[in-house]
């Protein structure tokens, strides 16, 4: 189950998120997919941590830079962020925290694209609108990491497909299910992913592929 806390300035806008990432459960009911909506605030300065601890903060407003920077630092290893923004600024921001994950999406996101961003920043990972990344994709291309800054050779339509795939959590039979191919052919794309992007497993392969602007989330 993951923990998350919705911080919005009003409280049509917080029930609106909430719908959309857990339809019409509650506040501290564990849907389907393994949400939990644990605290609501209308800004960072109102959420009450002392009650209940957020694995992951889903930010529709009420906050500004600095205040968030406070609280990942006071929390710091501990949260994940995602973030609801037309401030193209903010990925860079975001990067130079200590946060186990995080993201920065338009305002207009659907509900998949938004049960989809929290599940991958959830799991560690970098995930955002690619007109949001661009700020912050030469800093995480180089942030320490032995992972290229471009892929040695651009990916297939149907390996595009397969890499959004895997960034959605769908295991190997799923994708197969999803695109019409087999087992095997999953394999064989997964394996050509990991070539040309320098990745070793599916968590790397995201993470490059959100950095390159590879991942439409």
């Amino acid at each position: 189950m993951t923990r998350v806390a919705i911080i919005a300035p009003t409280q049509a806008l917080r029930a609106g998120l909430r719908a959309m990432l857990v339809g019409n459960f509650g506040i501290g009911e564990t849907v389907p997919d393994g949400f939990s909506i644990i605290l609501e605030a209308a800004t960072l300065h109102n959420l009450d941590f002392a009650s209940r601890e957020p694995e992951v903060l889903l930010i529709g407003g009420g906050f500004s830079p600095p205040d968030l920077e406070q609280v990942v630092r006071r929390r710091a290893g501990s949260l994940a962020v995602l973030v609801l923004t037309d401030d193209p600024m903010l990925s860079r921001r975001l990067s130079n925290l200590p946060l186990t994950g995080w993201g920065v999406l338009l305002a207009d996101v659907s509900p998949e694209e938004l049960q989809s961003a929290l599940q991958a920043v959830s799991q560690g990972l970098w995930v955002g609108a690619p007109e949001l990344l661009r700020a912050s994709l030469p800093r995480l291309a180089t942030g320490g990491l032995a992972e290229p800054s471009l892929p040695v050779e651009a990916l297939t339509e149907r390996e595009g497909q397969v890499l959004q795939c895997i960034a959605r959590g769908l295991a190997n039979k799923q994708i197969a299910a999803e695109l019409g191919i087999s087992d095997h052919t999953v394999k064989f794309h997964l394996t050509s992913i990991y070539s040309k992007l320098g990745a070793t497993n599916r968590a790397q392969a995201v993470r490059i592929g959100a950095q390159q602007g590879l991942i439409a989330i």
